[in-house]
């Protein structure tokens, strides 16, 4: 019998015990544990115990210790594995469910609609039971609170319920809802609700919906206000920071026969303007692929704020990505941070062209290091002389190579499967910097210094080393 419990998890799998009389003796400790304790986080783990006689154990104790979020723990032991389990979460329930607190019999719903998919017994009864007791101890101000509350799955359950059991109007559950929720499930049911009810989304409503936090429910309540006529929101809606705003604005606009573009452009000449609304005004002009926007977004590349110049570079790039090496150099002369992430994208994303000795001359602060070894690293020349020129320019720092980079028997072996020789301007970066000792400061040992000498030899440099 031993071994069988040991199979299913009945017992302890750390051998504490040789036969039954050791099982006895560590259950009793088990169940003195128990009793000592005082809050359900205490409780939870003898709750979830491996152990079924200690699972029910704890139930029972919980059906007479009542403590604050029993409910929920003794819910979902209503679908536990074992039968006496079950037996006893039910018992325990009957006695601790009609003195528990509004905030406790919430809090119990999502596990309670969790047992609606259960398979061991059938609990849609015991739910619908447990339903009317919410709604008639916790009353409407507790549950009002709940629906509102910072647990997500408890205000969802709590939503169930009221829609579910029609305890609430869709209107007065919609106004609970909208706009102080941010999450987007439940605001989307709130919506649904009141739009499958006899009475239907009415105007008050429809403007409620669109001062949500959630911007799909906003672009929906858009859509319904101009399908009846009411457009007093869609110039609020073209300068909204959500795109799917603009876009439901602009394309309600451009069916009217207006120059969407030409409102954005008019929009980027009115003095005192916010970066914010300048960003968004050039971001729908790049979007419009009109050529002669250039002209209005140009300016913008010399604003004094750095994401406004960012985003007038991706407005640029998006009407002319042709002209990508062209906006990857104006963007490398740009020392702001968001100008560097951008950077990166034109050449990784886009395929923008970047002459390294452009790169190296822009990247000489410390805080681009990272960056410039970036681009040094698509060829070994490059980097080879990048590392010599740091060790020149900094001579009281560590000579060796940063940690990010390989060492120096890593680039023979790279240059030597190239057989790559150095362009014109790379020997010619190359050249003064061999001269004033830059592979002594790299400090090379015998190996390397002789492999790199092979190196030199084939791409036609002199090694003084």
């Amino acid at each position: 019998m031993n071994i069988l419990w040991r199979i299913f998890g009945l017992l302890p799998r750390s051998g504490e015990y040789a036969d039954s009389s050791h099982y006895t003796a560590w259950l009793e400790g088990e169940l003195e544990a128990l009793h000592r304790t005082t809050h359900i986080e205490q409780v939870q783990p003898y709750l979830a115990h491996r152990d079924g006689y200690i699972r029910q154990a704890a139930v029972e104790y919980c059906g007479r210790l009542a403590p604050e979020g029993a409910v929920a723990r003794l819910v979902e032991r209503l679908n536990d594995w074992v039968p006496q389990v079950r037996a006893a979460a039910r018992r325990a329930l009957e006695a601790v469910v009609p003195t528990a607190s509004a905030a406790d019999l919430c809090g119990a719903l999502p596990a309670a609609y969790a047992l609606l998919h259960a398979k061991r017994e059938t609990h849609a009864q015991w739910v619908a039971a447990f339903e009317r007791t919410i709604i008639d101890q916790a009353g409407a101000p507790a549950l009002a609170g709940a629906l509102q509350g910072r647990d997500i799955q408890v205000g969802r359950a709590v939503f169930r319920l009221l829609a579910g059991t029609h305890a609430m109007t869709p209107q007065a559950l919609f106004a609970l809802v909208v706009p102080a929720s941010s999450d987007i499930v439940l605001t989307r049911l709130a919506f649904d609700h009141l739009e499958r009810s006899e009475e239907g989304c009415g105007e008050s409503e429809l403007v409620r919906a669109f001062a949500s936090k959630s911007t799909p429910i906003r672009a929906r309540a858009l859509r319904a206000l101009i399908a009846r006529g009411i457009t007093r929101y869609v110039e609020d809606a073209l300068f909204a920071r959500q795109a799917s705003l603009r876009a439901v604005a602009a394309a309600h606009l451009a069916g009217q026969g207006q120059d969407v573009a030409a409102l954005y452009r008019e929009a980027l000449t009115v003095p005192g303007a916010s970066p914010a609304r300048i960003g968004i005004c050039l971001a729908e002009l790049g979007a419009s692929r009109q050529l002669s926007c250039l002209d209005s977004i140009n300016p913008f590349l010399h604003h004094p704020v750095a994401r406004v110049r960012s985003r007038a570079a991706q407005a640029w790039l998006r009407l002319a990505p042709a002209e990508r090496d062209e906006i990857a150099l104006r963007v490398l002369a740009d020392p702001a941070p968001e100008l560097r992430v951008l950077l990166l994208q034109l050449v990784r994303k886009h395929g923008a062209y970047l002459p390294f000795e452009a790169v190296r001359m822009q990247l000489q602060a410390p805080a681009d290091r990272a960056l410039l070894w970036w681009f040094a690293d698509m060829n070994h020349w490059d980097a080879l002389g990048t590392a010599m020129w740091l060790a020149e320019r900094e001579p009281d720092g560590d000579a060796a190579l940063p940690s990010w980079y390989p060492d120096l028997a890593d680039w023979v072996r790279w240059a030597r499967m190239a057989r790559r020789k150095p362009t014109d301007t790379q020997r010619g970066f190359l050249l003064p910097l061999i001269a004033h000792g830059g592979l002594r400061r790299l400090q090379l040992s015998d190996e390397v210094r002789a492999s790199v000498a092979e190196v030199f030899a084939h791409a036609g440099l002199p090694f003084q080393a």
